[in-house]
């Protein structure tokens, strides 16, 4: 795992971490799971938790939390994966995600961003998408 791994692991925790107390209890993560549309019952929450949370503190922890991330990662579909988080902010399935459509799921993973952070969001993902078409060629 690298630098650049571990800060986009702790990106990712910040946004589940919804009280910042540095843990993600059940009910974080039920939270997380249905904004992103996914119906999971309060025992299946439970379940989950106690497949990552190796020091049975019901909660987990940064640790845990990139442990778990480390091992699926190596398991995982990345363009799969991408495909499923781009349906996430493509609300209206149209295979585009307008300014709109960013600040309302950004803002239901109670992260505030104003309306110029979400047109840089949008410049850099369409210059990424650029390159990565042109490095395809």
């Amino acid at each position: 795992m690298d630098k650049k791994d571990i800060d986009d692991f702790k990106e990712a925790f910040l946004m589940l971490d919804r009280d910042g107390d540095g843990r993600i209890s059940w009910e974080e993560l039920g939270y997380v799971m249905k904004t992103l549309g996914h119906r999971v019952s309060e025992n299946q929450l439970k379940e989950i938790m106690k497949l990552i949370d190796e020091n049975g503190n019901g909660v987990i922890d940064f640790d845990e939390f990139t442990d778990m991330l480390d091992k699926t990662k190596s398991i995982a579909d990345p363009e799969a994966d991408l495909k499923e988080a781009f349906k996430v902010f493509d609300l209206d399935g149209d295979g585009v995600i307008t300014a709109k459509e960013l600040k309302l799921v950004m803002h239901s993973l109670g992260q505030s961003v104003s309306g110029s952070d979400i047109e840089d969001m949008i410049k850099e993902a369409d210059q990424n998408y650029f390159v990565a078409m042109m490095s395809k060629k």
